[in-house]
């Protein structure tokens, strides 16, 4: 999940199955049973998408499919810049 925090980005991640992917998005809100894997506050951020995706009544619209590139500092994950090419879009 992205937000905004003033002038800065904040990211978090929570890594899923791609099968879990269609329960999480139509079935019931997630229990921590279902992914003993992650951590106490992945499944926080998990849960919370899963919340939100109900509220607003999300539904997948499109697929978007590319190529990136990454590039970091050598020393220090703190800078990260991306490139995305042969982007594509399926509605």
């Amino acid at each position: 999940m992205k937000r905004r925090h003033d002038q800065v980005i904040v990211k978090k991640r929570a890594k899923v199955p791609i099968a879990a992917l269609e329960e999480l998005v139509y079935g019931p809100l997630p229990a921590k049973e279902q992914f003993p894997e992650l951590t106490t506050d992945q499944f926080k951020v998990l849960f919370h998408i899963c919340q939100i995706i109900r509220e607003i009544q999300a539904e997948p619209k499109m697929h978007v499919q590319y190529y990136r590139e990454a590039y970091e500092l050598e020393d220090s994950n703190d800078v990260r810049v991306t490139f995305d090419r042969d982007v594509t879009i399926e509605r």
